[in-house]
């Protein structure tokens, strides 16, 4: 009887503990992507793109800082059975625009395995354009030649995401061309990052 009564003992002390823990990391993370971007981030404005990769969701959005530049964004967060949990990302403050030139903006987001945050979905290129008449963003790696559709997104605000998952061995320079509907090239943006 005293046998019984210890491992009935033992069982609720860790349904108790497994309860709490549960607790816990429920606090640790959120319902949604954006919730938790929001609980680690801060508002994130306008929501741009949510993106299913494996174990997750990339949320492209912008939001504006005062009186500063608008700042892109693109942050991986991991889905769980405990919820949504911000993992890593980035942005970059976008150009402004002078008279007819077309204003590109880039970013670089290196592959993270083998680090902290181990299986995100990166590495990633992406950025903005603001000439209307780009219908199409073709990404060429300068190392390997190869040549990446972007996907497109026009925002509320009338400003165009371009954005591509890449390999790794693509390296970290690119020459971003802009197509018209018809075809032709309407911009051209050589990108790069120290390799």
């Amino acid at each position: 009887m005293e046998v019984h009564l210890k491992r009935i003992v033992i069982v609720l002390i860790v349904i108790a503990l497994a309860f709490g823990v549960k607790l816990y990391l429920n606090k640790a993370s959120s319902g949604t992507a954006i919730d938790e971007i929001e609980r680690k981030r801060g508002s994130i404005g306008e929501l741009l793109e949510e993106r299913e990769v494996r174990d997750g969701e990339v949320v492209f959005y912008m939001r504006q800082e005062g009186e500063r530049a608008p700042v892109l964004s693109a942050d991986y967060v991991n889905k769980s059975f405990l919820g949504w949990k911000w993992a890593v990302g980035g942005g970059h403050s976008l150009p402004a625009a002078s008279g007819n030139e077309t204003a590109w903006s880039f970013q670089y987001m290196d592959a993270t395995k083998g680090s902290f945050f181990n299986h995100s979905p990166f590495p990633l290129v992406f950025g903005t354009v603001n000439n209307p008449a780009i219908t199409a963003v073709t990404i060429k790696s300068v190392k390997t030649g190869q040549e990446t559709i972007a996907d497109l997104i026009t925002s509320k605000s009338n400003i165009t995401l371009w954005y591509a998952f890449i390999e790794e061995e693509q390296g970290k320079a690119f020459d971003l061309t802009g197509l018209a509907k018809s075809g032709e090239t309407v911009s051209k943006k050589h990108i790069f990052d120290s390799e």
